[in-house]
């Protein structure tokens, strides 16, 4: 029997994962029928988010919360990946971290299932997602960002069209710097062609001891994606002249066997506040607007959840350096669009049937509202917020949400 092939797909927190993975699985449903997908997501706070959308696809969707894969749930991971596996019998497993996880500790429990416990799975691939707006402002104060980009066996360069060359080429020097060697792809706003992300045949990670691939398999690697990215329509490839001696690709074995050991490096870099509220108690659409409004301007990076607001949004709007786009209840391919990684917003407007429950996704200033049919999200209103300096923001929520200071759940990051 065939191994089911596991790809792991890392990157910050709003880097674009989400979008990338579900055009993904639009493109294996349409070019390979009856291929078997099953979707792993890890996220902060307690809110079933993606799922909800999936609910629309014909794929399996567990998620793993409150916690990060590759150290204090890494062996939740395991059991949920054997019961995928014996129950729903995939050809391939998405695993999607949350934006703190370092690949390390994630790859060598996928390849310790496989050959200590005999599961049928291969690690197929581990591949970083970096956000082209954001990157050179987290890289300064994410030390997993850092090391995301620089154990990987694919970089995908993402809301690249969001920036001018001279920006783009910054960040492109920064990455290079980091890893010069793995091959670096643009996406097309979030899409990039399946035949670029399969069959890498990933060799990082065999063991706790030994981190990164030989130089040979490596240069196969590159070689292998190089020309392969050649001739896709749908994603660019950043090619790069630049060698290393093999002493450059080696691990710093300190930087991964450290992470390993540290449970809580995911607190260490992120305050999240998680608020929850009854859906009989709606949000103000004003209120909701000031909410994200201000918190773009005091270091919030991440907001996810449902809301349930009082009246839907009337049209799409911009302003403020964001973009709200509101569209039908649509197919989870479709639905994509969602993510952060959109860059342009629509100015159709709601009808008057529309469900006053959304799912709302916010990174770095933009953001997109989903709604959600009673059929697909029925319950309360539910919202993770990742930043720095949340402390300050408590009162804004207080504030602009129908809630008690009980409902609101602050965990500050470790100093």
């Amino acid at each position: 029997m065939a191994k089911t092939q596991i790809t792991v797909f890392t990157g910050y927190l709003g880097a674009g994962k989400t979008t990338i993975l579900l055009n993904l699985i639009q493109q294996l449903q349409q070019r390979k029928p009856g291929y078997k997908v099953a979707w792993l997501k890890n996220e902060f706070g307690d809110a079933k988010v993606d799922s909800q959308l999936a609910k629309q696809s014909n794929i399996e969707v567990q998620e793993i919360l409150n916690g990060c894969l590759c150290c204090t749930l890494v062996g939740r991971m395991g059991d949920a990946l054997k019961d995928l596996i014996n129950d729903h019998k995939p050809d391939r497993i998405l695993v999607e971290t949350s934006g703190s996880a370092f690949p390390a500790p994630v790859a060598w429990e996928i390849n310790r299932l496989a050959k200590d416990e005999g599961v049928n799975l291969a690690l197929d691939a581990i591949i970083c997602v970096i956000d082209a707006v954001n990157f050179k402002g987290y890289e300064d104060k994410s030390y997993t960002a850092k090391m995301q980009a620089k154990y990987t066996d694919l970089i995908l360069i993402n809301k690249h069209e969001l920036v001018s060359d001279r920006e783009l080429d910054s960040v492109l020097d920064d990455v290079y710097e980091l890893n010069p060697d793995t091959p670096k792809v643009k996406t097309l706003k979030g899409v990039v062609d399946m035949d670029l992300l399969l069959g890498l045949d990933s060799t990082l990670f065999q063991s706790p001891s030994s981190c990164c691939p030989s130089s040979s398999s490596s240069s196969s690697s590159s070689s292998s994606s190089s020309s392969s990215s050649s001739s896709s329509s749908s994603s660019s490839s950043c090619s790069s002249s630049s060698s290393s001696s093999s002493s450059d690709k080696l691990c710093e074995h300190k930087d991964c066997h450290s992470h390993q050991l540290d449970s809580s490096h995911h607190a260490r870099e992120v305050d999240i506040i998680d608020v929850q509220w009854p859906s009989s108690h709606s949000t103000l659409v004003s209120h909701l607007d000031r909410l994200l409004s201000e918190a773009n301007d005091v270091g919030i990076y991440r907001i996810k959840g449902m809301i349930h607001l009082h009246s839907p949004p009337e049209q799409v709007k911009t302003g403020n350096s964001m973009t709200v786009s509101v569209s039908q209840p649509q197919s989870t391919a479709s639905a994509s669009s969602r993510d952060s990684s959109s860059s342009s917003s629509s100015s159709s407007s709601l009808s008057s049937a529309a469900p006053s429950c959304f799912l709302l996704n916010y990174a770095f200033g933009r953001y997109d509202l989903v709604p959600l049919s009673a059929s697909t999200y029925s319950g309360p209103s539910h919202l993770t917020l990742m930043g720095s300096g949340l402390r300050m923001f408590e009162d804004t929520v207080l504030e602009c949400l129908p809630v008690s200071k009980e409902q609101v759940k602050l965990t500050p990051a470790l100093a």
